[in-house]
């Protein structure tokens, strides 16, 4: 070996994707493969002055002198390792990943985070993928080799590296340059990245982590603004590489109900649901065997939730749970950690800069203050104010965060007068409330009262939002407009420099804004100063049904994965319109938001929550027929797509009537159309088909060219269903032009593949497999899931029938994935496959079956793709 450089080099590291699973299948082949590898990569290596380190295994690990010559060996290794003559099914994908920093050598071999931080980057990519960090890209910019670029992929957090890193992807021209999202810490964590920085604290966390390694449910108590979250999340992300199987964050501040704490904890989890089992026994279950930490933020909102937490720990044994509230949760074993303020300063002591800068709340008041004015520093003649704001704020981060805010327009000086004037009396005895929580509300109260009237009353009405909201949202519901005559983004600017409201995200360049749940509950408590008739709360209702209506139409479009995350953003604010709407028995809004968002809770994996509304908001009196016809007709698609044919059944047909009886005859189409499919699940083809006509009999009269279309693919579906492929050929490509016509692309693919699968169980395999790829392909693009896993299933099935066994139990491990994932899938969808995936299955014997059927499962929806596509 070489002798290794020092100074400033780049580290490499490199190893196959999926080595295990290549070397059983190759068996007495693989140590060939591996050889010829080893060359390859060898060869590059040495080519561009590399100099190899260690190889282990399918492994490398490298350093070069120079970043660009190591960025050209990646090249050149990738390019090789491309055009390679592999064995069949045995491809040989390498990940690879650069970093430059440090080159120190101790007994002979590289130490430093930077070593750390480079085998951290090779982990998270992808075969065939090379991953670079922010120093290799700007130290080989500009000696790029020929074809080849960078692509930024954003900043991702790596495992055991607390703040995020840029990575950026090299693009060689000729190969693959798209790949699944990194497998970085959001891929076995969701814990959210705080916007600012972390303070002091260090005490505390060594105790939670002793504490955490004693007991499995450690719950961090104190009145809101103690800073519980950002120390629980600061533990959380400490612990994420000694819980194998993941760590996660609920953020439960915008859930009262006790019923969805399950449904918000298997959503961050990723637990699918499970229509015959409840959602807390679907939950353990998939924890019982999994070595996981739960971080549930906000306890105290659903305090009678703590037995279910119970079953949870007791049900699985290799399950953490971490938990904030104001309250502990009274639960046998839990220990309770009460969360102190920061350190403050003696103000008994000398008070210079030296003395006091150190000190954590200290430290934190000059921070955020920098945020608000970069110029701020600590001096000689501000120290002996600020010491004293953080004492008599008792060391409260927020309280402390809110004080420093006013830095930008005020001295420290200033803001400790102010300050006075505010607090004049924390321990007088008639004050019951603990200290701190009267010093949290008067700080909260000081805040507030530095603001205009019409700021005051903007604030109070912000309340009634839940879980964030647009600036467009603000202005609407709000509306400092028409009541102030002033700008809406301008006043929201103005509470954010003050630290009231927070901007979390941004949505297609906009901001989205929030509020800490403390701040949350003072401007609720102001709200009905400002609002005494409750304006606010019907206007917010009013305004979240108008979005639900809008987004319904595009639930199904080409651009539906984005109107979904939209959804999924407000989900809290509808959930809080359709509560408003119960309660104060206004039905119509509450039936029409629900029948708005019932395609939204099915591809979402919110059937159970969904189906829970509908109970909720059909039996309520008052509103029009017509609503409530529209009302179980939603309900009708959340019990089919449930699998709750019973339900499906009772809606559907209850809608025909109503449907009925109102005369209406677009009501009557769409009745008629979902009764059917009831009918086609119990096998009565010819009463579906017979339904299905008349829908489109009535779509023609009343010019609904999209149902009529529907209706006609319907009968398709119905003949290939019932055995008669050929017959259902003519029908359905006679629709797909249709539907072309109509520019609707999704059902242009879903009928693709209907005919695909027609002309594969017509015996026609080479065109079925065009057919199915180019449906898949589409169905793709348009971002539908439960119709790609029935692309996956179709595949699987034609693999089967072609002798492929291992190829069709594979994809229909992938697409029972996928189908778990979504929350369930159409009853109909991938039966007439069921035959042909046991018959692959019985063909490979149940040990390979159960591999195939694992290695299919654990794909990422991407790289099912890929591989269904036969691109791997």
């Amino acid at each position: 070996m070489s002798e290794l450089p020092t100074g400033t080099v780049t580290f490499l590291f490199t190893d196959i994707e999926g080595s295990t699973d290549l070397a059983r299948r190759l068996g007495n082949g693989w140590p060939g493969v591996l050889g010829e590898h080893h060359e390859i990569v060898r060869r590059a290596i040495g080519d561009h002055d590399g100099v190899e380190v260690l190889n282990e295994g399918d492994a490398f690990f490298a350093v070069f002198g120079l970043a660009a010559d190591a960025v050209a060996a990646t090249a050149d290794a990738q390019r090789a390792l491309a055009v390679h003559e592999w064995p069949p099914d045995g491809a040989v994908r390498v990940r690879m990943g650069l970093h430059t920093g440090e080159g120190r050598l101790a007994g002979g071999a590289y130490v430093g985070l930077d070593v750390h931080q480079a085998a951290r980057i090779a982990a998270v990519g992808h075969g065939g993928q090379v991953l670079v960090s922010e120093a290799t890209r700007t130290l080989a910019a500009d000696r790029l080799p020929s074809g080849v670029t960078f692509r930024d992929l954003g900043e991702h957090q790596l495992r055991s590296f607390p703040v995020p890193q840029p990575i950026h992807q090299l693009v060689i021209d000729g190969l693959a340059a798209d790949f699944p999202p990194l497998e970085t810490l959001g891929a076995r964590a969701n814990l959210p990245i705080p916007l600012s920085s972390f303070v002091g604290r260090g005490r505390e966390v060594h105790e939670l982590r002793e504490l955490i390694g004693a007991t499995r449910l450690l719950t961090l108590t104190g009145p809101g603004g103690t800073g519980k979250t950002r120390l629980a999340l600061r533990l959380a992300g400490e612990l994420t590489e000694e819980f194998r199987d993941g760590v996660f964050f609920v953020d439960l501040s915008a859930i009262t109900d006790v019923a969805l704490v399950a449904s918000a904890i298997a959503q961050a989890v990723g637990v699918p649901e499970q229509v015959e089992r409840p959602r807390l026994e679907t939950l353990a279950a998939y924890l019982a065997e999994r070595s996981s930490l739960l971080l549930l933020d906000n306890f105290e909102q659903v305090l009678s939730a703590a037995p279910g937490v119970e079953h949870l720990l007791t049900s699985a044994p290799g399950l953490r749970v971490v938990c904030t509230s104001r309250e502990p949760l009274h639960l046998p074993g839990e220990r309770q950690y009460p969360v102190p303020p920061l350190d403050v300063p003696d103000l008994a002591r000398p008070r210079e800069p030296a003395d006091v800068a150190s000190i954590e709340s200290v430290s934190l008041f000059v921070s955020r203050a920098r945020a608000v004015r970069p110029d701020f520093t600590l001096t000689a003649d501000n120290a002996l104010s600020i010491a004293e704001i953080c004492t008599r704020l008792d060391g409260l981060p927020l309280a402390i965060e809110l004080a420093a805010s006013q830095a930008k327009v005020l001295g420290p000086r200033s803001i400790l007068a102010r300050l006075q004037a505010h607090l004049p009396a924390l321990t007088s005895p008639t004050m019951t409330v603990p200290s701190r929580q009267r010093t949290l509300h008067h700080a909260i109260e000081w805040s507030y009262d530095l603001l205009a009237e019409h700021e005051r009353a903007f604030f109070a009405g912000l309340s009634v939002f839940s879980g964030g909201w647009t600036l467009e949202a603000a202005g609407a519901v709000v509306n400092p407009s028409a009541q102030f005559g002033v700008d809406t983004l301008g006043v929201l600017a103005s509470l954010v420099d003050k630290s009231l409201v927070r901007v979390t995200e941004m949505e297609l360049d906009e901001p989205r804004f929030m509020m800490l749940e403390t701040i949350r509950g003072f401007a609720a408590a102001c709200r009905a100063e400002h609002d005494p008739q409750g304006i606010l709360q019907r206007r917010h209702a009013e305004y979240f049904l108008a979005v639900a209506e809008e987004v319904e139409p595009h639930l199904e479009s080409t651009e539906q994965a984005a109107w979904l995350d939209a959804c999924e953003r407000d989900h809290d604010n509808f959930r809080a319109a359709l509560r408003w709407a119960i309660d104060a028995g206004e039905t119509e809004i509450g039936q029409r938001i629900a029948v708005a968002l019932w395609r939204f809770w099915y591809q979402h994996g919110h059937l159970a929550e969904g189906a829970a509304w509908f109970d909720e908001v059909i039996p309520l009196p008052g509103p029009p027929d017509s609503v409530r016809t529209k009302a179980h007709l939603a309900a009708g698609g959340i019990a089919y797509w449930r699998g709750d044919m019973a339900a499906s059944r009772h809606h559907d047909e209850r809608a025909l009537a109503m449907a009925r009886n109102l005369g209406d005859r677009a009501l009557e189409l769409h009745a008629l159309f979902n009764s059917a499919f009831n009918l086609l699940f119990t096998g009565d083809y010819e009463m579906a088909m017979a339904r299905w006509q008349r829908a489109a009999d009535i779509a023609n009269e009343i010019g609904d060219r999209a149902m009529a279309a529907r209706a006609a693919q319907s009968i398709g579906f119905a003949l290939l269903l019932s055995g008669q492929p050929a017959a259902a050929i003519p029908v359905l490509e006679a629709v797909q032009p249709q539907w072309e016509e109509l520019g609707n692309s999704l059902q242009v693919a879903e009928t693709g593949a209907a005919i695909a699968t027609a002309r594969h169980r017509s015996g026609d395999t080479q065109t079925a497999t065009v057919l199915y790829r180019e449906s898949l392909k589409m169905i793709h693009e348009v971002g539908n899931l439960p119709l790609t896993a029935a692309g996956l299933d179709g595949l699987a099935g034609l693999a089967s029938s072609q002798g492929l066994h291992e190829r069709a139990v594979r994809l229909s491990g992938a697409a029972a994935a996928l189908k778990e994932r979504i929350g369930g899938s159409q009853p109909m969808r991938g039966l007439w496959e069921e035959a042909d995936i046991a018959a692959a299955r019985a063909a490979m014997g149940d040990e390979a079956a159960a591999a195939a059927l694992a290695e299919g499962r654990a794909m990422t929806v991407d790289q099912a793709l890929a591989y269904a596509l036969g691109h791997s």
